[in-house]
């Protein structure tokens, strides 16, 4: 069960996301990808959707961790997908929007 105040949330976080952003760091690119790919798969559990900025936010640095490793295809797949989660939930003026679009504009779109 997750709660409102947001402190399940902030427990997510520290589980998958920094410590995927910590591996990412120091070149770990294979271990960060896996955290950070089962971090999305919870945050989708919880939000009940993948139409949510959170999601959205790792789903591109997912995409930056695909780039790392090579993988250009999946990271534009990942890019794309962040970018239509801003546009819908934030909107095409959002500084979110902005960051993965030129994401995807750097991988060759």
């Amino acid at each position: 069960v997750w709660d409102t105040d947001g402190n399940n949330m902030r427990v997510l976080r520290s589980s998958y996301q920094q410590p995927g952003l910590v591996a990412l760091s120091q070149n770990q690119y294979n271990e960060a990808k896996q955290l950070v790919s089962e971090g999305l798969g919870i945050y989708e559990r919880i939000f009940g959707s993948r139409n949510h900025p959170v999601f959205a936010r790792n789903l591109r640095n997912l995409g930056g961790i695909e780039m790392k490793l090579g993988n250009v295809q999946e990271a534009k797949k990942c890019y794309q997908e962040s970018l239509a989660i801003f546009e819908i939930v934030l909107g095409r003026d959002h500084s979110e929007h902005a960051a993965s679009a030129e994401a995807l504009r750097k991988c060759g779109k």
